[in-house]
C-alpha cells in the first residue's frame, strides 16, 4: 500500500510539474517591442566586410606585411568604418553603398595578394 501510495504521488507529481513544461504564453503574440531587423543583401555584404577585414588583419601578423603594406589596411580599414557608420545611421544611397563595399572587398583582396598569401588562406566571399 505504501509503495503504490509512493507511486501515486511521483505520477501526480510528474504530471503537475509538466504542464508548467509545456505551457504556452499567449501574451508574447501581441507584444510591440519588436525590432526591425536588416536582413537584407546589403546587411549581408556589410557583415561579410567587416569578417574579411578582421581575416586580412590576421593575414598582416601571420605573414609578416612591410610598412606600406599595414599603411593600406588601415585606410581601407577607415573607409570600411565610414561605410558602417552610413548603414547603420540610414545615410546613404543603397548603390553607392554596394560599389563601396565591392570596391573595398576588391581592395582587401589585392592586399592578400601584395601578401602573397597562400590560395587555402584567401577570405572565401561567396
Amino acid at each position: 500500500m505504501k509503495k503504490l501510495t509512493l507511486v501515486l504521488l511521483m505520477v501526480l507529481g510528474l504530471s503537475v510539474g509538466g504542464t508548467c513544461l509545456f505551457a504556452y504564453d499567449y501574451e508574447s503574440e501581441n507584444r510591440s517591442d519588436y525590432q526591425l531587423v536588416r536582413w537584407d543583401r546589403l546587411g549581408s555584404e556589410i557583415n561579410h566586410l567587416n569578417r574579411m577585414l578582421g581575416h586580412v588583419r590576421w593575414e598582416l601578423g601571420r605573414y609578416g606585411a612591410n610598412r606600406q603594406i599595414r599603411y593600406e589596411y588601415f585606410r581601407i580599414k577607415r573607409e570600411a568604418d565610414q561605410v558602417n557608420w552610413k548603414f547603420q545611421h540610414g545615410d546613404y544611397d543603397r548603390r553607392q553603398l554596394r560599389r563601396e563595399v565591392a570596391r573595398l572587398h576588391n581592395d582587401l583582396h589585392s592586399l592578400e595578394l601584395q601578401l602573397r598569401v597562400r590560395t587555402w588562406d584567401y577570405y572565401r566571399w561567396r
